[in-house]
């Protein structure tokens, strides 16, 4: 009868435990040979579960031979329905001295920026995000990688 106790007790635990998770979805492009050429934006695809709400979070990878002392993206947000977002950002990467403001970790720079905190998405079907380079050079050297986390809150 005690183990009949402890097992439903259990399974209680468990299936709380695993409606309760949040889920987080992670998109990345990596750039060939470390450069973003200005021409080439990066878009990024997925469905958004519309009954939930999110952070977004944008993580920038450079490498040491990024000159710029900021980062400059477009982002824009569009849904199949038309629903549509656009902002310009601009990262801080590099002090007054020239220094890279992060420290170097597994050979690059990780730069974490959150676009958008506790927002909810208004329409059903895919999404595309899409990052434009708004940096002064036609090619922009040292872009390693960019990730948008699209995380549960």
């Amino acid at each position: 009868m005690r183990n009949n106790y402890f097992l439903l007790l259990l399974g209680i635990i468990v299936s709380t435990f695993i409606s309760c998770q949040k889920t987080s979805i992670n998109l990345s492009h990596q750039f060939k040979n470390d450069i973003w050429n200005s021409f080439d934006d990066v878009e990024l695809k997925t469905k958004i579960d519309i009954d939930k709400t999110y952070q977004l979070k944008v993580i920038i990878y450079v490498k040491q031979d990024f000159e710029q002392p900021n980062f400059s993206f477009g982002f824009s947000q569009n849904s199949e329905d038309g629903e549509s977002i656009y902002f310009n950002y601009k990262i801080p990467i590099k002090n007054k001295e020239g220094n890279f403001i992060e420290n170097i970790e597994n050979n690059v720079y990780k730069y974490i920026l959150i676009i958008r905190n506790k927002t909810v998405f208004n329409s059903d079907g895919e999404y595309t995000f899409k990052f434009e380079n708004l940096m002064n050079k036609y090619n922009v050297k040292g872009v390693h990688k960019i990730e948008l986390q699209i995380i549960e809150i």
